[in-house]
């Protein structure tokens, strides 16, 4: 992790933060970092956290340095190495709170997360827009919970991704899901505009690294420059783009 991280830093030109303060948990860990989540975070982030390591999702828990990896793979380990770069760059650390703001911080994360992935695996590939269409064409016709939150995260994904939704209020599952499949969508665009030479390095570190002033709306700001940057190379499938 620590060589990506310094890697990542190098080609945004930023200094690298510390890794070995960090507190990384896998899948094997997964009762302790339950446990870590309840004793350091409150009742309704520490629910969302429970979910998140149920289905082995990797997230940092909130402010603190303590991340749960889930399973220690090559492009886990670029992914949350980029995570803590741009939590130590822009001063943002939290899980997910109930604030539009906060959906954009998310987004961002996230976005910046799956980047630095990209740079080790640039084939990795994730849902785009059409992707989304289809999934939730198929999950209609699947009964349960499970298949109601993911339809609902989709459908947050699709408005944000299309321009038609601009708010999220709430912090559950959903909200969470639907903030990844938009900042993974936003990477791979970016990345395309990056191949193409379309947006520059330091652009990037501009838009998704600078520390954060406390204007109004900042971060949405933010996201809508992330959006115009990347273009729309990834309107497509996951099996049509790189």
């Amino acid at each position: 992790m620590t060589e990506n991280g310094h890697a990542l830093a190098s080609l945004f030109a930023v200094e690298p933060p510390d890794f070995d303060r960090l507190d990384i948990l896998t899948i094997a860990e997964a009762d302790r970092a339950e446990a870590r989540a309840r004793k350091n975070l409150s009742p309704k982030a520490a629910r969302l956290a429970e979910r998140l390591i149920e289905h082995n999702h990797r997230f940092f828990m909130g402010p603190s340095q303590s991340a749960y990896l889930g399973s220690p793979t090559q492009n886990a380990l670029a992914e949350m190495a980029a995570v803590h770069l741009f939590r130590d760059r822009t001063r943002l650390k939290g899980l997910l709170k109930s604030d539009p703001e906060d959906f954009y911080r998310h987004i961002l994360e996230t976005s910046f997360g799956f980047l630095g992935s990209l740079l080790l695996n640039p084939r990795r590939k994730c849902d785009l827009l059409n992707d989304h269409y289809a999934r939730i064409e198929i999950l209609r016709t699947v009964s349960g919970g499970a298949a109601r939150t993911e339809i609902r995260s989709r459908r947050i994904a699709i408005g944000f991704l299309e321009g038609t939704r601009h708010f999220v209020r709430r912090a559950g599952m959903a909200e969470w899901q639907a903030g990844r499949y938009i900042g993974r969508t936003l990477a791979k665009r970016l990345q395309s505009a990056l191949i193409n030479h379309t947006v520059t390095p330091q652009e990037v570190t501009t838009i998704l690294l600078a520390s954060k002033h406390g204007r109004p709306r900042e971060l949405q700001k933010r996201f809508e420059k992330l959006v115009l940057k990347a273009g729309d190379s990834g309107s497509g499938t996951k099996t049509e783009i790189l």
